[in-house]
């Protein structure tokens, strides 16, 4: 055996390939060779040449170098770079992420557990949709994601960030992970329209106001904080779950929501009900199922008009609360969760009666002890 075969076997024996989601690498994957095979098909003078061109797109896609030693992305040399799609560089000694411009239809990067201590470099993948980058040496966030456009999954947890900069222009990003970082304010983070899902754990952050600006958000998770209140949700209409453990609330209530509307507007608004009124009176005798029925709806909606201005009271999608490890004494301001609500952890506060509790009938499941 040659002596270049006993290397080649030395790191086959080494490697380790960490398994990436194979829904998404899968959807990924099925999107680019769709969309090579329309540009094939408009090139292509036969079907049989249409297929081996396909054929072709579909080689080289994926590149799993992880746990090779490897210092420097510049030092991979594969065929066909350009048509990677995936690739696979955690576990390896890289401190940058200089020479991923060899691979510029790069769509899904994993380069977790390395010891990147910077993300520069980054701007050449300008069509990546999914970057994982934890449990590194990085200390802020590049410049280089203010090119992002297209990037839906964002992992920089267990990192050394201070700062949320240069995320705003990541306008299509749906998830972002931030655990174990060095956060302690959340400065930084409007602009992300599209993002639902956000973990912000064991940070420093000690304030939710700057997520009023996240009109998509329908899952956080920032447990192990030095939060003191909720003030910051209450323009969150989509928040469907909340973890908040192990900070320092002392009152589960979310303040109202007033949106300011303009003489003209309210009268439109309220000449509007009067109509309806006057419709349902010509329809329904009983006065007293009226009212009932109208008081039901503006629970429902948790909005109505007071003098000019428009009051959200609560959340409606609110499902699930965790907030056990707290510091809550009573539950006075409950009835601005409850609109939803089936799951409602308050262990490990500081509660000593639920008596004046009420339950809406649709929670499911209480925590308390």
């Amino acid at each position: 055996m040659s002596s270049s075969d006993n290397t080649t076997n030395n790191r086959e024996s080494k490697r380790v390939v960490i398994p990436l989601d194979s829904t998404l690498v899968h959807k990924l994957l099925s999107s680019s060779s769709s969309n090579n095979n329309k540009k094939n098909d408009k090139k292509s003078k036969s079907s049989s040449s249409s297929s081996s061109s396909s054929n072709n797109n579909n080689l080289g896609n994926e590149l799993l170098v992880s746990n090779m030693n490897i210092s420097h992305i510049g030092t991979i040399e594969v065929e066909l770079s350009n048509h990677i799609r995936v690739l696979d560089i955690s576990f390896n000694p890289i401190s940058s992420l200089h020479g991923l411009d060899q691979m510029p239809q790069l769509r899904l990067l994993a380069a977790y557990s390395c010891l990147i201590k910077s993300a520069d470099g980054i701007i050449d993948t300008k069509f990546i949709e999914t970057i994982l980058l934890q449990s590194n040496e990085l200390t802020k966030i590049s410049t280089d994601f203010l090119c992002l456009k297209k990037l839906k999954v964002l992992r920089l947890d267990r990192n050394k960030i201070t700062t949320l900069d240069n995320l705003h222009q990541c306008s299509s990003l749906k998830s972002l992970d931030l655990s174990w970082n060095k956060l302690s304010t959340l400065e930084g983070i409007s602009g992300l329209q599209s993002l639902e899902d956000l973990r912000l754990n064991n940070n420093n952050i000690t304030s939710l106001k700057p997520l009023r600006a996240l009109p998509s958000l329908t899952e956080l998770e920032i447990s192990n904080n030095e939060l003191t209140n909720m003030n910051g949700l209450e323009q969150l209409p989509t928040l469907q779950t909340l973890r908040a453990e192990n900070n320092k609330i002392q009152i589960i209530q979310i303040p109202q929501t007033y949106t300011h509307l303009n003489k003209k507007t309210s009268t439109l608004r309220q000449s509007i009900d009067e109509n309806k009124s006057t419709t349902i009176l010509t329809k329904k005798k009983n006065q007293n199922s009226i009212n009932s029925s109208k008081e039901q709806k503006s629970q429902q909606t948790s909005s109505n008009i007071e003098g000019g201005k428009q009051v959200t009271l609560g959340m409606p999608c609110l499902s699930e609360v965790y907030l056990s490890g707290n510091k809550i004494k009573t539950l006075k301001g409950f009835n601005t969760l409850v609109t939803s609500m089936e799951v409602l952890d308050l262990s490990s506060n500081l509660l000593e009666s639920v008596m004046m509790l009420y339950f809406s009938h649709q929670i499911l499941f209480l925590i308390f002890h």
